[in-house]
């Protein structure tokens, strides 16, 4: 049997099961949680004192029926839909066809937002609050080599762990005994 191919294979095992977990994770939680940004790090202080810069939010979409006034929601800006904005809801008013318009506020902010935020803007209700954990991923993002190198430090540490994995289970295989054997005086070893 080819040693080192058993363990490439392994190692190519290993690195293809920890790229599944991942995207199986990812996709687990956008599921659980409805949303395709389950998480998201505040930005800025609108909500201080309840988010501060930093914190991670858990982010759950929920029937817009669920959203009460006092609730924090997670919606696009009517502004430039590609930044989320992170409010309280203040007031809820029903359209003439039924639909549900939100008036928000920022806890920090001394007036009302200056936009309504319609249903179809809603990207959910913040349900948990992970308070500075999201330095973290501001850290490795604002510094990406440093985010690659401790990618690379992980890596390696997988493949000394296999390969240690690999030796050990290859010498018992030969039957070679990892204990070093002591020498007695008069040079005898001991068994």
């Amino acid at each position: 049997m080819n040693r080192s191919g058993s363990f490439f294979k392994r190692l190519f095992i290993l690195f293809i099961a920890v790229i599944a977990i991942y995207f199986l994770t990812i996709v687990s939680f956008q599921v659980a949680f409805g949303t395709q940004t389950p998480f998201m790090v505040v930005v800025s202080n609108s909500m201080y004192p309840t988010l501060k810069i930093n914190d991670i939010i858990i982010v759950k979409n929920v029937p817009i029926d669920d959203i009460q006034v006092g609730d924090i929601i997670v919606f696009k800006s009517p502004l430039n839909p590609q930044t989320p904005i992170v409010h309280r809801v203040i007031n809820i008013i029903e359209d003439v066809g039924g639909s549900k318009i939100f008036i928000t506020k920022g806890d920090n902010n001394p007036t009302p937002d200056p936009w309504t935020v319609s249903e179809d803007l809603i990207l959910g209700k913040v349900i948990y609050v992970v308070p500075q954990i999201g330095v973290i991923p501001k850290i490795l993002n604002a510094y990406p080599t440093l985010k690659y190198a401790l990618a690379a430090l992980i890596i390696a540490i997988i493949i000394v762990s296999e390969y240690i994995d690999y030796v050990k289970s290859r010498n018992e295989e030969i039957g070679i005994d990892e204990e070093p054997e002591e020498t007695l005086e008069g040079g005898e070893t001991e068994v």
